[in-house]
């Protein structure tokens, strides 16, 4: 069957949020799917509006007292203020700033060409509000373009999706191995530093406030390893200096997958440097899949323990205890590796003491701890669990960095000092700038 060749644009759009959100990861997802497109034969191109830093660190953004830009255009502008969690009993708020190129590097775009579609991804729930930004904006410069909005927010939040006023959009997670094409370094202006692979789809765990079992299911849709490593070394002979594994567990029958992976990456003379974002099951470490991995040149070494609490382990369906995890990492540790771990902070049923019993626990262990903020998922089972705790709060201030789950055992001051001190963030702006990301006591918030 022949495919009618259309003229489509894929746009990650900016980001409402908070300072700190500048240096967490983009939708990356947005490259490989205009890939896949572009492989149906359509003519395809991509608009990154929120280039994402460490892609670029050493090329073309530069910093000063106040902002940051990239390329010489001003990357950031503060739009207003928003309220934390625990508002009647603190009163603090922060700060919210547009994180992105400005909105006319979209319009110049999309009045020099006519597309047929306009494709907008969203990540996360929270972020809505950039797609509402560029959704209008392709409505009144590009009026014939079919407007098609997609991503994890919409597959979540189909309902609230629907007010942005897109023609149409894809609510369901698009998974398989056929659409985890080698992605197309080509969209891109520059090569970047760092790009993203995934070998695979899927997590057998079923943690009750992470959401990639119920997009992506709970069985592992495995890429040929071959592939994957002709995309590696795609990437490598380009110039792309970092590799960064999405796979949400990596370890994941391992002698089948990865490790054929790491064997073919290793007689190929491939070492680079390789980071896993989605962290690794320390159930399933050993000194021998871990010896592997760091001769092929991964770094950033992730072993999750999110609490020792058995109580918050019980509720969020964790089987590997804190004595457990101990024991792995004891055993791994004879590498000498620099090991690091996040902890889970700001969740329904914590309190500051709770978090940071974990953070002391991890590293009197020798590993480097940090904080990843929480906010209940739509579609998760704890979403569910903190319908009394979220009462009417909109999906834009449940920003994780919010804290919004913030309580009288859990203040927002307690939290951002811990952010501060415990920041998992690849760059150290917010260290320079401790400013820019603090909370402020406005009673006349609205």
């Amino acid at each position: 069957m022949t495919v009618k060749r259309k003229k489509i644009l894929f746009i990650n759009p900016p980001a409402y949020t908070t300072i700190e959100f500048m240096f967490h990861s983009y939708n990356s997802s947005i490259y490989r799917l205009a890939t896949y497109y572009k492989n149906l034969g359509h003519d395809v191109e991509v608009l990154n509006l929120r280039p994402e830093i460490h892609q670029h660190y050493n090329k073309g953004v530069s910093f000063n007292k106040d902002h940051f830009y990239f390329n010489g255009i001003k990357m950031h502008e503060t739009v207003n203020r928003r309220a934390c969690g625990n508002w009647d009993n603190e009163h603090y708020s922060k700060s919210i700033i547009r994180v992105g190129l400005p909105i006319s590097e979209l319009v110049s775009k999309i009045v020099s060409k006519q597309y047929d579609e306009i494709m907008i991804s969203v990540m996360f729930t929270y972020l809505w509000e950039g797609a509402y930004e560029v959704i209008n904006n392709c409505r009144m410069f590009s009026p014939e373009s079919k407007i098609i909005l997609g991503g994890i927010y919409p597959t979540l939040c189909s309902d609230h999706a629907k007010t942005l006023g897109a023609d149409e959009l894809h609510t369901e997670r698009i998974c398989g191995v056929d659409l985890l094409p080698k992605v197309n370094l080509d969209f891109w202006d520059e090569i970047p530093i760092a790009i993203d692979v995934m070998t695979g789809y899927g997590c057998y765990n079923s943690c009750t406030y992470c959401a990639v079992h119920v997009l992506e299911g709970r069985k592992h849709l495995k890429r040929e390893p071959l592939e994957v490593v002709d995309e590696i070394e795609a990437a490598l002979s380009k110039g792309v200096q970092c590799i960064r594994f999405l796979d949400s567990n990596i370890l994941w029958d391992f002698e089948n997958h990865f490790e054929v992976i790491i064997d073919e990456l290793l007689r190929r003379g491939l070492r680079a440097e390789y980071t896993t974002y989605g962290g690794m099951d320390t159930s399933l470490l050993s000194v021998d899949k871990l010896a592997k991995m760091v001769d092929v040149g991964l770094k950033d070494i992730e072993v999750p323990v999110e609490t020792i609490s058995a109580k918050l382990q019980q509720r969020w369906n964790r089987t590997l205890s804190g004595k457990a995890w101990l024991k792995r990492v004891n055993r791994v540790k004879e590498l000498n590796i620099p090991l690091r771990s996040f902890v889970l902070g700001g969740c329904v049923g914590q309190t500051t003491e709770d978090i940071q019993i974990t953070l002391d626990f991890v590293e009197d262990a020798g590993v480097k701890a940090y904080l990843l903020f929480f906010t209940p998922i739509p579609g998760t089972l704890e979403w569910f669990n903190c319908k009394k705790e979220i009462g009417n709060k909109t999906l834009e201030e449940l920003n994780p960095l919010l804290f919004p789950m913030a309580n009288e055992n859990m203040t927002v001051k307690d939290l951002q000092k811990l952010s501060l001190k415990y920041s998992g963030y690849t760059m150290n702006y917010i260290t320079k700038h401790p400013d820019t990301c603090k909370v402020e006591n406005l009673s006349s918030f609205v």
